[in-house]
């Protein structure tokens, strides 16, 4: 009887399904992986694609922290993605399953490499809001919403990317109002996909454009008496915790996050999310990649 359970036990070790499996979300935004006005050797030229030399670097990025699922922001249409795939294979790294939101932003997308097999996804692209009185706004880029089973669990992921600080309106400082506008939209939008937080599992990860403290985080954090989502604690290898740098204005910031569900939250096991770092982590975007690591 023991010999049968300690073969039972090998083969299970074998198969590595006794301690489940650990799945790593990453978030990223890659500076532009598109055609843009961009500076290149010193001298700003229109229309012009991501350099090579960038794009080496975001794959280094990429090949070093291996994430099972990665969400980009600032991704250009279906062909750069396709590249982006195809490239990263021939690195030795497959990503099979692919998917491009879309939003108001024609150019600029949310995009998702994934290892995992998507069971459903969707791009919410009407989420709109009032900015002022008269003034009917669309959330710009619009909502990444995927659902995984890994390991017999159900899961959602949402990619999103909110306005930056740039101003659009001179009324409207550092784009605030918009932001959280966009914010309140898409938060209403989670809500209704999942009704209950604390029985849902399900994570939302980007680009936020904001600081840990703001109005637009609280916005996914609490509604009302409910929780709806932990913000987790997010640091490099020396403790740092930025993830963008404004190059001209000299100022770090951490303005991308990745937010669990209350649920969720106990299958991080550390319950931190880690930042990417090394001598080129600026070299392929202002940002840096952020990841966790969930056990199913």
């Amino acid at each position: 009887m023991i010999k049968k359970i300690l073969l039972a036990l090998i083969f299970c070790l074998l198969a590595g399904n006794v301690f489940g499996r650990t799945v790593r979300v990453a978030t990223y935004n890659l500076g532009n992986y598109l055609i843009s006005d961009r500076w290149v050797n010193g001298r700003y030229t229109k229309m012009y694609p991501k350099p090579e030399s960038e794009k080496e670097a975001v794959r280094k990025v990429v090949g070093i922290v291996k994430p099972d699922v990665l969400i980009m922001q600032e991704m250009g249409e279906d062909p750069f993605l396709r590249e982006l795939q195809a490239d990263l294979k021939k690195g030795g790294l497959d990503y099979p399953h692919i998917f491009l939101g879309k939003g108001m932003d024609s150019v600029r997308h949310i995009a998702v490499l994934s290892k995992e097999p998507f069971v459903e996804t969707l791009s919410h692209d009407g989420l709109s809001f009032k900015l002022f009185r008269n003034d009917k706004m669309l959330v710009r880029r619009g909502l990444l919403e995927l659902r995984f089973k890994t390991e017999g669990v159900e899961w959602g992921l949402f990619g999103v990317h909110l306005k930056s600080r740039r101003w659009d309106k001179p009324q409207d400082y550092e784009s605030l109002k918009q932001r959280l506008g966009e914010a309140t939209a898409i938060r209403d939008k989670i809500k209704e996909r999942y009704p209950d937080p604390s029985k849902s599992n399900y994570a939302i990860v980007g680009d936020f454009n904001d600081s840990p403290r703001s109005k637009t985080l609280k916005r996914f954090l609490k509604s009302g008496n409910t929780e709806l989502a932990v913000m987790l604690p997010a640091e490099d290898s020396r403790k740092e915790v930025w993830t963008h740098y404004r190059e001209g204005h000299g100022v770090y910031s951490r303005i991308d996050y990745i937010l669990v569900s209350p649920l969720l939250l106990e299958r991080v096991k550390t319950k931190v999310a880690t930042i990417a770092d090394g001598s080129f982590a600026l070299e392929g975007s202002d940002h840096r990649m952020v990841y966790v690591d969930m056990q199913f």
